[in-house]
């Protein structure tokens, strides 16, 4: 049975040395009135599992002080923030799901499954987004995407969209 955590606004749940989010639903509220938002923080060699995390507003996932170089889920959707620091976030969403929040920091993004990943905003991350299987997948970049390299396709048999041609 998947285990739920839903944060109220400016609550912290952390992940550290080898602890899991396994099957885990995790809800990030922002705040309100201009508070802080929730945070999730994964730690040390903590792992992703397959959580599904929903961010909305200011609530984040952050990644930025993670030891291994990359982290997988189950699941991200939402409008709220990523920060990957160096780290790479493989997301395994089944069903598809839409994320329009903001990602950042140098790390990259990979769709690692079936199925999509709606990015319905500009992001900044610099690490690039790339598939992981040969499975039918895609990420769906925004109109104008701030990413400088939005692909790295290498045995994919599918297509990707966006602004600038696939590597």
């Amino acid at each position: 049975m998947a285990e739920q955590f839903r944060g109220r606004p400016g609550a912290t749940l952390s992940f550290v040395h080898t602890s899991t989010a396994d099957h885990a639903t995790l809800t990030v509220n922002g705040g309100t009135n201009g508070g802080g938002g929730g945070a999730i923080f994964f730690f040390d060699d903590s792992l992703g599992g397959r959580a599904k995390i929903t961010l909305s507003g200011n609530g984040t996932l952050d990644l930025s002080r993670h030891k291994v170089s990359g982290i997988t889920i189950g699941g991200l959707r939402g409008d709220g923030l990523v920060s990957l620091g160096a780290s790479t976030l493989t997301v395994n969403n089944k069903p598809n799901s839409t994320f329009g929040g903001l990602i950042s920091g140098s790390g990259a993004l990979i769709q690692g499954a079936q199925g999509i990943l709606d990015l319905t905003n500009p992001n900044t991350y610099g690490g690039g987004t790339s598939f992981a299987t040969a499975h039918c997948g895609s990420v769906t970049p925004p109109a104008r995407p701030l990413v400088a390299a939005l692909f790295s396709l290498s045995r994919v048999h599918s297509a990707g969209t966006g602004a600038s041609p696939a590597q």
